[in-house]
C-alpha cells in the first residue's frame, strides 16, 4: 500500500485547486460598467470566470465581474443594476468580447441553475415589475422552484416571476439572446455541476495506479474530501 506517500501529495492539491461554485447573471460593457476604486481587482490568463469566483469567494465579494478576453476581473459587493444590462452571446451563459460576464458566489440566486433565456414565461407567481435588484426577486420567491427575472434598464428595475414547478414555461414564446428585457429562467432543477474547476483538478491529481489496493486508498482519500470538491453544487431535486 501507498496510501502514506499519497496523503501529503493529494490533500494540499484539493485545497489548493478548490473552485467556487459562481452562477451568471448577465453581461455588461466597459460603458455601462465602471467598477468603484475600492473594488478588488484580479487577472487570470485566458480570462478564465473559474479563477475570478475562488479570488473573489475568499475575500466575501458576493459578485464578480469578467472580462473573458482580457483576463481582468472585479469583485464587487453590489448587485448589479437593470441598467447595466446589455446582450450577451447567445440564450446561455457567456459575453461577446471585451464585455464583461456578470456572476454571483453567494445569495439565493447561487442556489440554482440557469436555465436560459426567453421572450416570454408563464408562471404561478407575479411578486413585482420593479424590484430595484435582482437580489429582490429571489427573496420575494423564497421557496420557488424557479424564479425568472428580465432587466428594464428604462426603469433601471427587475421584473419578477417565480412558479412552483421546476420547468420553465415560454408558451407562445422561446428562446432569445440573453439581455435587456429577455427573461432570465433559474431552476433548482437537477444538480449544476460546472466542470471547468474539477477538470483542473484531474490534471494536477496524478496518480500511479500499480495496484488496486492503491486506487482503493486514493477513493478514500477523495471521498473524506467531498466538501472540498471544485465546481460541483449538488442541488435538490423535484
Amino acid at each position: 500500500m501507498k496510501s502514506a506517500s499519497l496523503l501529503p501529495f493529494l490533500v494540499p492539491s484539493i485545497t489548493i485547486f478548490q473552485v467556487s461554485a459562481y452562477t451568471f447573471l448577465g453581461c455588461t460593457d466597459t460603458w455601462r460598467y465602471k467598477p468603484e476604486a475600492h473594488d478588488p481587482k484580479g487577472h487570470y490568463a485566458g480570462g478564465t470566470s473559474a479563477g475570478c469566483a475562488t479570488y473573489c469567494s475568499s475575500l466575501g465579494t458576493p459578485y464578480f465581474y469578467n472580462q473573458y478576453n482580457t483576463g481582468q476581473c472585479y469583485c464587487s459587493s453590489a448587485s448589479p443594476k437593470a441598467n447595466i444590462y446589455t446582450y450577451g452571446a447567445g440564450d446561455q451563459a457567456g459575453c461577446e468580447g471585451s464585455d464583461y460576464e456578470i456572476y454571483a458566489t453567494k445569495g439565493p440566486i447561487n442556489s440554482m441553475k440557469m436555465e436560459g433565456c426567453y421572450t416570454s414565461v408563464t408562471t404561478s407567481q407575479h411578486p413585482g415589475d420593479k424590484m430595484s435588484t435582482i437580489d429582490a426577486c429571489f427573496s420575494a420567491c423564497p421557496s420557488a422552484k424557479s424564479v425568472i427575472v428580465s432587466p428594464n434598464p428604462d426603469t433601471n428595475s427587475f421584473d419578477c416571476k417565480c412558479n412552483d414547478k421546476a420547468v420553465i414555461d415560454s408558451t407562445g414564446g422561446g428562446t432569445t439572446t440573453c439581455g435587456p428585457f429577455g427573461w432570465f429562467a433559474y431552476s433548482r432543477s437537477g444538480s449544476k455541476r460546472r466542470m471547468e474547476g474539477k477538470r483542473r483538478l484531474e490534471k494536477q491529481l496524478i496518480f500511479d495506479n500499480e495496484d488496486e489496493g492503491q486506487d482503493e486508498d486514493v477513493m478514500d482519500v477523495l471521498n473524506s474530501q467531498t466538501s472540498l470538491a471544485p465546481e460541483v453544487v449538488e442541488e435538490e431535486e423535484c
